[in-house]
């Protein structure tokens, strides 16, 4: 049996069941993954419960294809909203990201996963500072954040590449 052909649209981002998901390289992409995992970061610090005075986000990631290298380039995205990205070394399943916001009394945790769906998926998932799935009204208020616009984060620049060898342009 044949399978679907992939469409060569983006769906519009949408929070779901336990996170954003989609096809990598159609709905996932750098470019549209982080001004999401920014407006998410800023919002577990905006929604943090008052005693919490941690900064840091676990960013942890699955051994789908990019997810390691999508993981790296949203720390740009967490460090942009004024947080401290704490990068898993190592793939990592879900349940140890939860633990380690729960450990470390971090703000909550940005998760490159794609759980059950196909392996040309993937996704992000947002842990809430008790270190479980936040819930809906925090997902509306991240997308409400990417409504609003006023998001922008920079692109990083490729593993491996500095800023001194970068195309400048016309001088």
């Amino acid at each position: 049996m044949a399978s679907a052909p992939l469409p060569l649209e983006a769906a519009p981002i949408a929070f779901g069941t336990d996170g954003w998901r989609g096809i990598l390289g159609v709905d996932i992409t750098v470019e549209r993954l982080l001004p999401v995992a920014a407006a998410a970061a800023a919002e577990l610090a905006y929604s943090a419960p008052p005693a919490l005075e941690s900064r840091e986000v676990v960013i942890g990631y699955d051994r789908r294809f990019l997810a390691p290298e999508l993981a790296e380039a949203i720390c740009s995205a967490v460090r942009g909203v004024d947080l401290e990205p704490l990068l898993a070394d190592s793939p990592t399943p879900t349940p140890a990201s939860s633990w380690a916001v729960v450990e470390r009394r971090a703000l909550g945790a940005l998760v490159i996963t794609a759980s059950h769906n196909p392996p040309e998926w993937l996704g992000l998932k947002i842990k809430g500072p008790f270190g479980g799935s936040v819930e809906g009204d925090f997902t509306q208020r991240v997308e409400q954040r990417l409504a609003a616009g006023g998001i922008s984060v920079p692109i990083p620049p490729a593993p491996g590449a500095s800023l001194d060898s970068m195309p400048r342009g016309p001088t």
